[in-house]
């Protein structure tokens, strides 16, 4: 984890990369749940318009496609 100088510094962008081809560099994306409900929602029309996968009902009442055979992409 490293001291909290340099988190502070590695959010500020402030911190050296790569030293050497070994080490790794890591890039963890935190990306907005939104994108993730577009991407469902876009694929889970696909599905139905296809007539394929089966409707399973959620506790929340919303309904979720699983396909039963691969999209292609349009």
């Amino acid at each position: 984890m490293g001291s909290p100088a340099r988190a502070r510094s590695r959010r500020r962008r402030r911190c050296p990369g790569r030293r050497t081809e070994g080490e790794i560099t890591l890039f963890e994306s935190h990306g907005l749940a939104l994108e993730d409900l577009v991407c469902a929602a876009k694929v889970l029309k696909k599905a139905r318009d296809a007539g394929i996968g089966t409707e399973i009902p959620s506790s929340g009442g919303t309904a979720f496609a699983c396909a039963s055979r691969t999209m292609r992409r349009a």
